[in-house]
């Protein structure tokens, strides 16, 4: 089974959301918002290397853990530096407040509290690397603020490490023909799908660290339901590459780009593909479907 290196350079990325500047369906401010994330986690992502995040590790190590169905990396062995992770804190917390609608994400309270209590980032990370979803719950009630948007800063901190790891990592890993829902590099749930120009294969996108893999097409990848009569899709016509991939057996949804319908191929990497069609998640609100920007 292959799996795809998330690498992807700054320009890559500008390039990318320059193509849908235009697009009558994207928010075009909440895009750029994102476009300025994505840099500040570049800026720490290029200086950092495996060697000081994650002890060695050998093929037989790797081969080993993915038989027994667990992610290559150890939440516990990674290396998060504080500072680093503060400097990253303070750098979105100053992009959010320059848009409107960031008031959503509760920016000042939340990072304020966090950063007066530094040691919590690596708590949270980790905490979120195991699904602690106790741990959110009592955090969120704690410092007054929404536990989706601990979440969202968990996952935008933890970005530029766990890509660093997956891109040294990803080269090592063969899944052969296993069937698995969960990223074989960090263990996070998939982001986004993608179906190939040509064969129309299709591959999941990691949440957390961008990886990606082969996944069967006609199976949802959150509950493995295989029952068609169960599973569908949603897209309007304005932007037919674009879908909702539906499960009615776990009400669970996942976006899908069908690069079978694009008339010029963009990057392997589905992060700014997820930002641009935000309205397909008010969409499965709409339908009573879930999705992963819902609350823990």
């Amino acid at each position: 089974m292959e799996v795809i290196n998330p690498g992807w350079t700054q320009k890559d990325i500008d390039e990318q959301i320059e193509k849908f500047r235009l697009k009558k369906y994207v928010v075009f401010d909440y895009l750029t918002m994102f476009q300025k994330i994505f840099k500040a986690q570049y800026n720490i992502e290029k200086e950092l290397t495996i060697n000081n995040i994650y002890p060695s590790i050998s093929y037989e190590d790797i081969n080993s853990r993915i038989k027994k169905g667990l992610p290559v990396l150890e939440a516990n062995n990674i290396h998060f530096d504080e500072k680093l992770l503060t400097s990253l804190l303070k750098d979105i917390s100053n992009i959010l407040s320059d848009y409107p609608f960031s008031e959503d994400f509760f920016v000042n309270n939340l990072t304020e509290s966090l950063i007066f209590h530094s040691l919590i980032l690596y708590e949270m990370i980790l905490n979120m690397l195991y699904n602690n979803q106790k741990y959110f719950k009592d955090l969120s009630e704690r410092l007054g603020v929404k536990s989706s948007m601990i979440l969202f800063f968990g996952k935008a901190l933890s970005a530029p490490f766990l890509r660093c790891c997956a891109k040294t990592l990803i080269k090592h890993i063969n899944l052969e023909s296993m069937k698995i829902n969960r990223c074989p590099v960090c263990g996070g749930i998939p982001m986004m799908a993608r179906l190939l120009k040509g064969d129309g294969k299709r591959l999941l996108e990691c949440s957390l660290c961008n990886s990606q893999w082969v996944f069967a097409r006609l199976m949802c990848p959150f509950c493995l339901n295989e029952d068609q009569n169960t599973l569908s899709f949603i897209f309007i016509e304005e932007d037919s590459e674009h879908r909702l991939d539906t499960c009615d057996q776990c009400k669970m949804s996942i976006k899908t780009l069908d690069e079978r319908k694009q008339e010029e191929k963009g990057l392997d990497t589905l992060i700014v593909e997820d930002i641009a069609t935000i309205y397909l998640e008010i969409l499965a609100v709409k339908k009573a479907y879930l999705s992963l920007k819902d609350p823990l």
